[in-house]
């Protein structure tokens, strides 16, 4: 097929994920719970948490993976469908949990809601922000590879909403860079989406094989005032750890993915 016809590595990972928990959730209900159809599942669970780890990397090669696993998920459902109990009763989903004071010091309440705007660009972009500013939201969020930090900067600078009331965030998305590299990076960025203010907060937007270098070139930055705090964005435990024990700047956030389409 045309590559523009290809489907998105995330959302492709997401989907497969989804029917993946579901069949598992119903093989939990059936009376078939036992034999080679749980084996199977598992073996499933173990490829497609192997393809989205290469997704979550952004390795060459993930699309190639995830395709495979989403393959091969539609095969086995399509298969053991007929064993499959349709429904069952699940436990109710956990609520929100209520602020500490100390997670209030480092994550006002104020930015307890986000707004995303992934694959918003444009006059699109601005609107949306300049509306979900007057619909109350106070916590932007955005990233390097985005690319919309001028029409978010434009919808910040016409809103009545102060600055010192705005929640912003980014992330620096390239990896695999020196902390020089990371630095100038995300200097540049800011320097289009606040020019002569902050970001409240810099994420690193994925891992690298060593993040350390990048997240010095983070704390030089907090160190210099253009960003107030610094966050992790698809990290593992591991690679969370790491940081933890060598960071000078700890992280004030760990942006993790939840979603209905991925339940854990």
């Amino acid at each position: 097929s045309r590559d523009d016809e290809r489907p998105e590595p995330v959302l492709l990972a997401m989907t497969s994920r989804y029917v993946y928990n579901n069949a598992r959730l119903a093989l939990r209900c059936s009376e078939t719970a036992a034999g080679p159809l749980a084996a199977s599942l598992s073996e499933l669970g173990s490829s497609l948490d192997q393809a989205q780890e290469a997704v979550r990397r952004r390795h060459p090669a993930s699309l190639d993976a995830i395709t495979a696993a989403a393959l091969h998920t539609t095969e086995l459902i399509s298969a053991v469908g007929p064993q499959l109990q349709s429904s069952c009763n699940v436990p109710s989903p956990v609520g929100f949990i209520e602020p500490t004071s100390t997670i209030e010091r480092s994550f006002p309440r104020s930015a307890a809601i986000g707004f995303g705007t992934h694959e918003l660009r444009g006059s699109d972009c601005y609107l949306a922000v300049r509306a979900a500013l007057e619909a109350g939201v106070r916590h932007i969020d955005t990233a390097q590879s985005y690319q919309n930090s001028q029409e978010i900067r434009r919808a910040l600078e016409d809103s009545t909403v102060p600055r010192a009331e705005i929640y912003l965030a980014t992330k620096l998305s390239s990896t695999g860079l020196s902390e020089q590299d990371a630095y100038n990076e995300l200097r540049t960025e800011l320097n289009i989406l606040a020019p002569g203010s902050y970001a409240d907060l810099c994420y690193l937007h994925f891992p690298s094989d060593d993040s350390l270098p990048a997240w010095r070139g983070l704390e030089r930055l907090v160190s210099e005032g253009y960003c107030r705090q610094l966050g992790l964005s698809n990290f593992g435990k591991d690679e969370v750890e790491k940081i933890l024990a060598e960071s000078r700047f700890r992280p004030a956030a760990l942006q993790i993915q939840f979603s209905v389409y991925e339940p854990c």
